[in-house]
């Protein structure tokens, strides 16, 4: 009758403590990675029409265009079109 007894309870994994944090930072990451990739091909399909423009005689300038809204949405700033 001479059994150990367990010394304490054993340890417990703390992978479901730290998980939601993780997946809230790769949510981040990857959401930014989707604005960035989103940004630029809007300012190509502004260049495509742009040009498109240019084909048909119509000449349209953006010098000091700017792109902006991180994180929920998608804004282009031509303060000076012509």
């Amino acid at each position: 009758m001479d059994q150990a007894a367990p010394s304490g309870s054993p340890r417990r994994s703390r992978f479901w403590l730290y998980t939601p944090f993780v997946l809230l930072l790769l949510l981040a990451i990857a959401w930014s990675i989707a604005w960035f990739v989103i940004r630029n091909r809007a300012a190509d399909a502004l260049d495509g029409w742009l040009a498109a423009e240019a084909r048909s005689g119509r000449q349209w300038t953006c010098g000091d265009r700017t792109i902006a809204g991180y994180p929920f949405r998608i804004e282009i700033v031509c303060n000076s079109s012509t």
